[in-house]
């Protein structure tokens, strides 16, 4: 029988300086399915439904990502995202 779920494992950093954003929400859209960074900034999401799934990203003081990954049955799927911080005006 074929497996119906996968995993998303990954990264969050900020885009420009490429130090790790731990505390950061990684999420499925649509569900409540989430983890948050540890504090290498690092991610697992597991039992994440086969097929095209949208990875929503957020931490504080940084604009939000949607990345869309593909998963696979019984497969490990690398999402690495790098978050830019919002400007303070």
């Amino acid at each position: 029988m074929a497996q119906s779920t996968g995993t998303i494992k990954g990264r969050v950093t900020n885009a420009e300086t490429g130090s790790p954003l731990p505390g950061a929400n990684a999420v499925l859209k649509g569900t409540n399915t989430g983890t948050s960074a540890n504090a290498d900034g690092e991610y697992e999401l597991r039992q994440v439904p086969s097929g095209e799934q949208t990875l929503v990203v957020s931490v504080l003081s940084y604009k939000e990502k949607k990345t869309t990954v593909k998963i696979s049955g019984g497969q490990m799927t690398t999402a690495t995202v790098r978050l830019k911080r919002i400007a303070v005006e």
